[in-house]
């Protein structure tokens, strides 16, 4: 997500993401799971820019009505952003929502076109919510992935611990000087404290090479998103809108919204 934004990713769809390399995750990104997020984001976003009168699914009925339900394709440049802007304000002015006042243009650049990562704090916070991490899984994170009980390394994760010392490829063959199979690597890991320095012994075409790698904390176990408790009566409403739809946003809000926790 770093190097390719989603559009060159569904542009670039047949030729990448259908064609997967060894650095593929670190190089490309998946457009379905991405777009899955930023699509999520831009609802929150119309119904934050539009005071939950709009959606997503107000903007994919709009589509469908001016073009698909006509038999027309919709023009690639600008359709679904224009759309969007007046659905979020009522017309394409500068109004609240619209292009110019509104930043719309600028949050259709970050999350479509450009690879910084998708705002979802941001996103959060128009409905009053946040996440909340959990805390890191057990032990230590090497940041490659393996296969088979030889333990060749399938790929290695960009900055991750053994970035610069590992390469697809390569069959690791011990730890600290202690042989190691299959599932034994993860075992060891989870008996190891984050920022531990290993050596590794690994072979690679055919000449067994040592490097050694300093280990990170695993990612956190889960992730909640849970009500804020400062949330305003806007975010509130929105929240309500986003969770029940914009048509009885207002009624099921008020009758369920209190101490919502979404896990």
């Amino acid at each position: 997500r770093w190097h390719q934004s989603m559009e060159d990713s569904s542009f670039d769809a047949w030729i990448k993401l259908y064609r997967a390399g060894e650095d593929s995750q670190n190089s490309g990104v998946s457009y379905y799971l991405k777009g899955a997020v930023v699509a999520w984001a831009l609802d929150l976003e119309l119904l934050h820019r539009s005071g939950g009168r709009c959606g997503i699914d107000d903007l994919m009925r709009a589509l469908w009505e001016r073009y698909a339900a006509k038999g027309l394709p919709f023009p690639e440049e600008g359709t679904v952003e224009r759309i969007a802007a007046e659905l979020a304000c009522g017309d394409s002015g500068g109004t609240e929502g619209g292009a110019d006042a509104g930043g719309w243009g600028r949050w259709w650049d970050l999350h479509l076109r450009g690879t910084a990562e998708v705002q979802i704090g941001e996103a959060l916070a128009h409905a009053g919510l946040e996440v909340v991490r959990g805390a890191p899984g057990a032990g230590s994170w090497l940041g490659v992935s393996t296969a088979g009980d030889r333990l060749l390394v399938s790929s290695v994760a960009e900055g991750g611990p053994a970035d610069g010392v590992l390469t697809p490829g390569d069959e690791i063959l011990a730890v600290d000087g202690d042989r190691i199979w299959g599932a034994e690597l993860a075992d060891r890991l989870k008996a190891t404290a984050p920022g531990s320095r290993l050596a590794l012994l690994f072979s690679r075409d055919g000449r067994v090479r040592s490097g050694e790698v300093c280990t990170q904390a695993p990612p956190p176990a889960d992730l909640r998103l849970v009500s804020r408790a400062d949330a305003t009566e806007r975010q509130r409403h929105t929240r309500a809108c986003w969770l029940w739809g914009t048509e009885r946003g207002t009624e099921r809000g008020t009758e369920r919204e209190t101490g919502i926790q979404v896990q």
